[in-house]
């Protein structure tokens, strides 16, 4: 099986996420982890997002800091 060095970079980061921390969460990729993290085997995790954003749930739709203009 063959994968890139960005998801090898977000599996890595998502299973040092451990359920009930608090992590702070940067934009792209970090925020992929943390929604695999929190999908996968860290269900309470809390997101500390660069925008200052708190929540216990990842973002359903923006994935970068320009978010719909992008898409």
């Amino acid at each position: 099986m063959t994968y890139t060095t960005e998801e090898l970079m977000v599996v890595a980061a998502a299973r040092e996420i451990q359920d009930h921390e608090v992590v702070f969460v940067g934009m792209r990729l970090p925020m992929l982890a943390f929604a695999v993290a929190k999908k996968l085997h860290a269900p309470n995790a809390v997101g500390f997002y660069e925008c200052g954003i708190v929540r216990d749930f990842p973002s359903e739709t923006l994935l970068y800091t320009m978010g719909i203009r992008l898409m």
